[in-house]
């Protein structure tokens, strides 16, 4: 709802509140005019008992003759009974104005006050606070019709924050549908950049998800489902063995061993010429594969050692692939799973710096 609709209800709130004040100052009024006739027919009558002692005090003592002494002189009487019901009226007429002000005024900014349903409330930099000691629920919010029970918006910091001592920070119960939903704008992940903690989750709307496994900037984030568009991993699709990274070559780079203790993120996606690495069949691994089957060499190694192997833009293994010693070209048949956003595979050099080569031999 946009600020202009939003203020256009209160005004037509506040209207109805000042009109129903109105109409019941009339109605007091009515009965007011009722009573004072009833009122000076008891006094004009044999034996009738005067109410000048329980009369209201004005709140202009000067206006009325002999108010110091609650009495008046015959030639006043009309005159003070005049004063006693027009001060009678000024109260009722005070109190319908400051109530009519009070609904008319729009809500303030302010640290104490009282809600008012059915309006925007204020409570400017103020925290408002509600606490109990019940054992079941410290708020309920219900909403019978469409929309939503209970909406949170903050415009520089969490939307919402849940905290428990001693139980979940967060339950969530639906019927037939989902009981969590989660919705970015972004159009796919991970970030690249901005802070972010660990625990972070992400579901941009290519259909994938994304967990933060460290926090920082960007941090460092693992994909948990693949974008939707890929299609799931079907049978094993064996294809003609066809060389897709080499090391020792210029293309794709850079060229060299790779050293030992770190890791490589190298692409399964297209054969490459063996004597130059230049792309001689493209997308040889499709998109939407999740795994291939390949054969892993560690070619002139510097001294013993082991190679491992996990999906594209992982930070950790959990085995080895292949061990080698020095000088020792070695190779190893294995199936793996590759990252199916990029079609990419993780490869770590430990102990000791090796050059390496990848065959695909087809892929699920």
């Amino acid at each position: 709802m946009s600020a202009q609709e939003l203020g256009g209800d209160v005004e037509a709130t506040q209207s109805s509140v000042v009109a129903d004040l109105v109409e019941r100052l009339a109605d007091l009024e009515r009965r007011l005019e009722a009573a004072e006739g009833r009122l000076a027919a008891a006094e004009s009558a044999p034996g009738g008992v005067s109410t000048a002692e329980t009369d209201l005090p004005s709140s202009e003592p000067s206006q009325c003759p002999n108010r110091a002494t609650q009495t008046c002189s015959p030639d006043q009487s009309s005159v003070h009974h005049s004063c006693r019901r027009w001060t009678r009226r000024g109260l009722l007429l005070g109190a319908a104005v400051g109530a009519g002000a009070v609904a008319a005024a729009p809500p303030a900014a302010a640290s104490t006050g009282i809600m008012q349903y059915g309006a925007t409330n204020n409570a400017g930099p103020d925290d408002t606070t509600l606490t109990s000691t019940s054992s079941g629920r410290t708020l309920l919010v219900s909403n019978a019709g469409f929309g939503s029970a209970l909406y949170a918006n903050a415009l520089n910091n969490y939307g919402l924050v849940a905290v428990s001592t001693n139980d979940n920070g967060i339950y969530a119960y639906s019927g037939t549908k989902s009981a969590l939903r989660l919705v970015c704008g972004a159009s796919s992940g991970p970030p690249t950049s901005g802070t972010n903690d660990r625990g972070c989750l992400l579901a941009p709307q290519d259909g994938s998800l994304w967990w933060c496994a460290v926090g920082g900037n960007p941090g460092v984030w693992r994909m948990i489902v693949p974008p939707a568009v890929r299609a799931p991993a079907g049978p094993f699709v064996p294809v003609t063995p066809t060389r897709v990274f080499d090391s020792r070559l210029p293309q794709p780079g850079p060229a060299g061993r790779i050293p030992a203790g770190t890791h490589r993120s190298i692409s399964v996606a297209n054969g490459r010429n063996l004597t130059t690495g230049a792309i001689t069949v493209y997308d040889l691994v499709p998109p939407g594969a999740q795994a291939v089957a390949m054969n892993l060499t560690a070619v002139r190694p510097a001294g013993s050692g082991f190679l491992a192997v996990a999906p594209g833009g992982s930070t950790s293994y959990a085995s080895s692939a292949l061990n080698y010693i020095t000088g020792v070209t070695l190779a190893n048949g294995l199936t793996a799973a590759i990252d199916p956003g990029c079609r990419q595979i993780e490869v770590f050099v430990a102990t000791a710096a090796t050059d390496v080569l990848i065959d695909i031999l087809g892929y699920y």
